[in-house]
């Protein structure tokens, strides 16, 4: 009947009864495809596509635009083209492909075996999951474009490589091409599943005009340009931030002021830090010095607070360092990013009753809102999924579905 393997359990987030399983290289401990050890089943359906994005560099634009543009695409069976037909490029253009694995008879969705790129027949870009290490996990919100992902829930794998994305997924490397007026560029992406099924979306690239006019710089004071090479530190009064080198997967542009109320909350001060959409490679530290009213209070606490400005009902003092070198001099409230919570919409306040309903809480000295999402799961490009530890992981009587 064949080797006892193990028992089935219902543990975790599960749908049912299942058994986890996984094939991990004895060296390395890298999770590995398990496809690449004989497993057999039938798969005849093509990978689907069903978006793709150009993101214009530096002085570049698309269709006359600054700003990435996405594009519907139509198919038939598994060739897919652009609905808008070609597409105009000046400059240098990067690339986003959306795209999942079905399998016979089932309608759930899986990530797919690799992604190449093509420009006028020659290979640009490819990146293969078959192998994975738990140490690049993080960088796992690089190789998609983290933006489009948390504000539209669409994800899009791009092939722009970021400074200090360091997956060993990819296996070719230089996902961009330059135009200029009057060049022409055939563009094709190649999907593929783990047993070949294929599908493949081509566009055309032309050559338009340069603009008259680029935002060459569009920030105002209040935004920082956080390079990776280096240390860097945001002051403001009341208010530091700490990001260590390689924080961020290239440089970024940080968002960071104070503002002299927020909705519902009265405050002292507040401050709004990054943004939602900027994802973290390394945690960062945040220090507040509370006003001298409150400094010494043995009621401090730091608190979410949703976007309508009520408290959550998670009041999280354990994730702070509260310290001071004497009683003459006003204490730190030390605020660290550190793996795998996510920091947004923070507020510290002192209280007579710690409490969810923002009435109880009187006065509020400090209001913090920090924005950057630490994403505390991982996105496993081969099941399409995102897991909080386990990634080129399936369970028996699903696995054979991967594709």
């Amino acid at each position: 009947a064949g080797d006892f393997i193990g028992l089935s359990g219902d543990s975790g987030g599960s749908g049912g009864p299942h058994l986890h399983y996984e094939i991990r290289d004895a060296k390395t401990q890298h999770p590995i495809n398990p496809y690449l050890f004989g497993l057999s089943i039938v798969d005849n359906v093509s990978p689907v596509i069903n978006g793709l994005a150009v993101y214009p560099e530096h002085l570049s634009s698309v269709n006359g635009n600054e700003s990435a543009e996405y594009f519907r695409l139509s198919n038939n069976k598994s060739d897919y083209s652009v609905n808008k037909g070609v597409i105009k490029v000046n400059g240098t253009v990067t690339f986003g492909i959306s795209t999942f694995d079905r399998c016979e008879n089932n309608n759930n969705k899986y990530g797919v075996n690799s992604i190449e790129l093509f420009a006028d027949n020659e290979l640009i870009y490819s990146v293969l999951f078959d192998e994975f290490s738990y140490d690049e996990t993080r960088s796992i919100n690089s190789l998609i474009d983290y933006a489009r992902y948390v504000n539209a829930k669409r994800r899009y794998v791009r092939t722009k490589i970021d400074e200090y994305n360091y997956l060993s997924l990819y296996e070719k490397k230089d996902g961009s091409v330059t135009l200029k007026e009057g060049d022409t560029v055939a563009m094709c992406f190649v999907v593929k599943d783990f047993f070949n099924n294929t599908s493949t979306l081509n566009f055309i690239l032309v050559g338009d005009e340069p603009l008259m006019e680029y935002s060459v710089n569009q920030y105002n004071s209040d935004v920082y340009r956080v390079v990776g090479d280096t240390d860097y530190s945001i002051e403001l009064d009341g208010l530091s931030a700490f990001f260590p080198k390689k924080a961020f997967f290239r440089f970024e542009y940080v968002q960071a002021f104070a503002v002299d109320t927020l909705k519902n909350i009265a405050s002292d001060n507040a401050y709004v830090i990054g943004s939602m959409d900027i994802p973290l490679q390394k945690a960062a530290e945040i220090k507040i010095r509370p006003s001298k009213e409150f400094a010494f209070s043995d009621k401090l606490y730091v608190a979410t607070v949703s976007d309508d400005g009520s408290f959550s009902s998670s009041i999280i003092r354990s994730k702070f360092a509260f310290s001071a070198a004497s009683r003459a001099s006003r204490p730190l409230f030390t605020v660290t990013t550190s793996y795998p919570f996510c920091f947004r919409n923070m507020i510290c306040g002192f209280s007579r009753s710690i409490s969810s309903s923002a009435q109880s809480i009187v006065p509020l000295f400090i209001v913090f809102l920090l924005f950057f999402f630490v994403f505390g799961c991982i996105f496993c490009p081969i099941t399409g999924r995102f897991f909080f530890s386990h990634i080129f992981s399936c369970h028996l009587g699903s696995f054979l579905a991967l594709g």
